[in-house]
């Protein structure tokens, strides 16, 4: 996937192998690694409290705390290949193989 800078210069990414990772930029060390059920096609979308969101061909979105940790998942009941938009107020935008626009909140609560 396309990777994504969050402001604490650690780099996320998916990949084919299921996971979403976290490298730190200024050493490439690893920050943090989520195992999904799933090949991770999506790109994430980072907001301004370093929280990362993403898809993965589980069927699931997945939001992502600073710390690397999931903080919650929702199933969308079809592959979510396409990268999330994450609007000003708060809400996700994300399509999924099933043909739907999704809509989400996203709070980081």
């Amino acid at each position: 996937t396309t990777p994504a800078l969050r402001r604490d210069g650690t780099v996320v990414f998916g990949a084919e192998d299921g996971c979403f990772y976290g490298v730190r930029a200024v050493d490439g060390q690893a920050a943090f690694r989520v195992q999904t059920a799933g090949p991770v096609r999506s790109s994430a979308c980072v907001d301004a409290d370093d929280w990362a969101y993403f898809g993965s061909q589980d069927d699931r979105v997945y939001a992502v705390d600073p710390s690397g940790a999931v903080a919650w998942s929702v199933g969308l009941g079809a592959d979510v290949d396409s990268s999330p938009v994450l609007y000003a107020d708060g809400a996700l935008a994300v399509g999924a193989d099933d043909g739907a626009l999704h809509a989400l909140v996203a709070g980081s609560d």
